[in-house]
């Protein structure tokens, strides 16, 4: 990726993308959400919640989901960040994604023609040579994940945990206007600063 200008008092400089993007207090999680990305945006996030409490920090979300424990630790960051924290859906954010869009505190946006996805929490592969004993404990870990993702799909949506259970019993698509009257967003919004319909 080519690199940017960036104009400062000292002078101008070349610099990467993401850079440019850090000094404007944006964070991207693009891509499958796993432990290196969850890592990347707890520093992120911490590093720009120190250097202003008051300033709003951007959090853009274009993602298939991913890694349960992973997407939880940037939940906890966005949550609990001091500095307000926007969300914004990008293109698709899906599954656990999908929390961390609602977990915009301050503000959660999506783009016109971008979707989210809800569905229960699964263990891809995971049963395959599994004795019994380790089934059962799967599927307790399983269920326990799903009250999880019920309570805080409930808390950040307005609904009740009868209505998100069956929300995400099945991979549940919401386009741009779905996902507002759902209350997984706020608002239909092109970028910061610029509303939508």
């Amino acid at each position: 990726m080519t690199n940017t200008i960036i104009k400062t008092a000292g002078g101008m400089f070349s610099a990467a993308p993401a850079s440019r993007l850090l000094q404007d207090r944006e964070v991207h999680i693009f891509g499958t959400i796993n432990a290196q990305t969850a890592e990347e945006t707890f520093e992120l996030i911490r590093i720009l919640e120190k250097e202003s409490r008051t300033e709003p920090i951007d959090v853009f979300i274009y993602s298939p989901g991913g890694e349960l424990d992973a997407g939880m630790l940037v939940y906890d960051a966005l949550v609990n960040c001091a500095a307000p924290v926007r969300t914004w859906c990008t293109g698709a954010a899906c599954s656990v994604a999908a929390l961390l869009v609602c977990a915009g505190k301050d503000g959660r946006y999506i783009f016109p023609h971008s979707r989210m996805l809800l569905h229960e929490p699964y263990a891809s592969g995971e049963f395959c040579g599994l004795q019994a004993d380790d089934l059962k404990r799967t599927a307790s870990r399983l269920t326990d994940e799903r009250e999880l993702l019920t309570d805080l799909l409930a808390k950040h949506t307005g609904r009740s945990k009868r209505i998100i259970r069956r929300a995400i019993a099945y991979d549940h698509f919401f386009n741009a206007e779905e996902a507002v009257k759902f209350g997984l967003a706020d608002e239909i919004c092109f970028a910061p600063g610029r509303r939508g319909k």
